[in-house]
């Protein structure tokens, strides 16, 4: 499969930035933050989601071409 710069850049972002948040958000379970904590934590989760499921449409998308 073969990926322009573009999408290497944004997937190594990504995945830089969900390390950080995910982190972050398990740090602030354990140091008594506990609501922000969750928040992020989910937040880190549903973005998580969302990319899978718009990669998935990407390759069923073009299987019907």
């Amino acid at each position: 499969m073969k990926m322009n710069w573009q999408t290497v850049v944004g997937e190594t972002l990504f995945a830089l930035l969900f390390l950080v948040f995910l982190v972050m958000g398990i740090v602030w379970i354990f140091t008594g933050d506990i609501i922000s904590g969750v928040l992020m934590v989910t937040m880190c989760i549903s973005e998580l989601l969302m990319t899978w499921g718009a990669i998935k449409r990407n390759k069923e998308n073009k299987g019907d071409n």
